[in-house]
């Protein structure tokens, strides 16, 4: 085989000795491990990746995608694997295909295969299922806010205990998988986000981790329970995954801040201030103008208040609101008048100039001015 295959995946003699149609990539590696243990768990992962017998579990694809293998010669479909611009297409064959997109992304290194606690973890399976399952139901000193939908989920009388075992067992299988082979994940733009202390855990320090992040993050449990790849990660990268959320919390209420903020300056925005109330006369002059009723005008003396035209012109003049809401031009406010106690012959133009008017109380002085009356 080319020495550009990985070591990871296997002697193809050993493949060819046992029968590369019923081997698994990895079957070396998990024979190297398990030879010597004897648990159920040991048991099962030896049948499912082919080192003694054979075994068929569910799962979309038929296998498990642990054990998808190549047809008729593994060594060249794992070579395949190291140089795949010498196959650009699969061309009609799906086990290529599948062991392709589920090969190692990052290699698990010989300190990892060699760990003396992976064999403690494989031993010891089942109390650590429990200590997994115990983890994922806790709902007490989370990091979660008491309304998120992540921790009622887990607070709900209806949830599915059975599919939290499930995902347990998926998430034993998948950290042992990560120590053996590696990592096995779909490549995403944080796949290798690994921190530096995930990449030194042992295989025991990495299950607790995992448990770790399980007990105080709700919103992971919810991933590993909804989404395989979530579980390759989570084993893959277990203390990042517990941070990312955290920071992720963070910017969520920085966002959530923020919103309320805006929301509250639009809706001071909307709201009128209030306006202070002018009292308004003919006496005053306010900036401010209101509307008088005809009743409220002092009447000048030596004119009749029983002429309705004077009122009209009075209230219609230079910083009154006319009656109908209309702007009144500031020009001289003129009316036909005729007769009068002015003294002025009937028929002619009265013409009163409002900016001339000389208020002092109730003796107002008003400056008129007669011209003929157009014909």
């Amino acid at each position: 085989m080319s020495e550009n295959v990985p070591a990871t995946f296997g002697n193809s003699a050993v493949n060819r000795d046992n029968g590369a149609s019923s081997k698994s990539p990895y079957v070396r590696l998990y024979e190297e491990l398990l030879q010597d243990l004897d648990s159920p768990f040991a048991e099962f992962l030896k049948k499912l990746h082919g080192v003694s017998g054979a075994l068929k579990v569910g799962h979309p694809f038929g296998p498990s995608i642990h054990s998808i293998i190549a047809e008729a010669d593994a060594a060249e479909a794992l070579h395949m694997l190291s140089t795949d611009h010498l196959y650009p297409r699969f061309k009609d064959n799906w086990a290529r295909a599948l062991t392709y997109r589920h090969r190692p992304l990052k290699e698990a290194t010989q300190a990892n295969r060699t760990d003396e606690t992976l064999k403690e973890v494989i031993q010891k399976a089942e109390e650590w299922i429990n200590a997994l399952f115990d983890a994922i139901c806790n709902v007490t000193d989370v990091n979660n806010k008491s309304t998120s939908v992540e921790l009622n989920m887990f607070k709900s009388a209806t949830l599915d205990m059975k599919a939290v075992e499930a995902a347990c067992r998926s998430i034993l299988i998948a950290l042992v998988h990560r120590c053996i082979v590696g990592y096995c994940g779909i490549r995403t733009s944080s796949s290798s986000y690994a921190s530096r202390q995930d990449k030194r855990l042992t295989c025991k320090d990495r299950l607790l981790a995992v448990i770790n992040a399980l007990k105080y993050d709700k919103r992971i449990c919810k991933d590993v329970l909804t989404e395989d790849s979530k579980v390759n990660f989570l084993v893959h990268a277990p203390m990042a995954v517990l941070k990312c959320k955290k920071t992720q919390e963070k910017g969520n209420d920085v966002k959530r801040d923020l919103l309320a903020e805006a929301a509250a300056a639009r809706r001071q925005v909307l709201v009128p201030s209030a306006t202070p109330a002018v009292p308004v006369g003919f006496g005053s002059m306010s900036s401010t103008p209101g509307l008088v009723s005809d009743d409220e005008l002092p009447v000048p003396k030596g004119l009749n208040s029983s002429q309705p035209s004077f009122c009209k012109n009075l209230i219609a003049s230079d910083g009154f609101a006319a009656p109908n809401g209309e702007h009144i031009s500031k020009k001289q406010t003129c009316s036909d008048m005729q007769g009068g106690d002015i003294g002025m012959e009937g028929g002619k133009r009265i013409c009163v100039n409002m900016d001339a008017i000389n208020t002092d109380g109730e003796n107002a002085n008003i400056l008129v001015e007669a011209e003929p009356a157009q014909k």
